[in-house]
């Protein structure tokens, strides 16, 4: 599939959706899902499934072409630690990142500008969490980890009239020589977006 129509250089996003338990994501539930969750939006379309099993697919979203691959594999826990102990988007006495059975990899690449790839991503994964078992979403970039019915509830939220950029930047706080101060992440990469 050709991802360069009108693309902007360098616009492509992944991020991980941790699942509790390895469940079938296939090309049926995902378009259902994005039809529940975004019905004001165009919904991926040329969908072409790559391995035969619909664990991975491919699909175009307006101008952005869209990547999911199921991995029926828990993401390595030394690659979580720090993101589930910084993250005030995750709450780990409600969600244990040890029930974590399998991940989906999701990207997207191309589109607009690099905001427009972000929000695309953003789409796919919160229907991504609607066909699935999700725990929740690791948005890489920023280095942090966010529950999916949170992770949902702020994409909705500017679904029509912003950006949810509290989930692609993560701000924690860091202490050296005992004072506090604020360090971003993410931010560097939405910034060239133009948001």
């Amino acid at each position: 599939m050709d991802s360069s129509r009108g693309a902007v250089p360098d616009s492509q996003v992944v991020a991980m959706v941790l699942l509790e338990e390895l469940c079938a994501l296939s090309v049926e539930s995902f378009r259902q899902s994005w039809a529940v969750v975004w019905p004001d939006f165009e919904p991926p379309d040329e969908i072409v499934v790559r391995d035969g099993t619909y664990s991975v697919f491919e699909f175009r979203i307006g101008d952005p072409v869209g990547y999911v691959a199921l991995v029926p594999a828990p993401v390595p826990m030394g690659e979580l630690e720090r993101p589930v102990a910084k993250s005030c988007l995750w709450n780990g006495e409600r969600v244990g990142i040890s029930h974590s059975q399998a991940h989906v990899v999701a990207r997207v690449k191309g589109g607009r500008s690099i905001a427009d790839a972000h929000m695309q991503l953003t789409r796919v994964l919160v229907a991504v969490s609607h066909a699935t078992s999700a725990l929740g979403v690791y948005w890489g970039a920023a280095g942090h980890l966010v529950q999916a019915d949170v992770f949902e509830y702020f994409a909705r939220r500017h679904a029509a009239d912003g950006l949810p950029v509290e989930l692609w930047i993560a701000v924690p706080v860091r202490t050296v020589a005992g004072r506090n101060s604020l360090v971003t992440y993410g931010a560097e990469r939405v910034r060239h977006s133009g948001a």
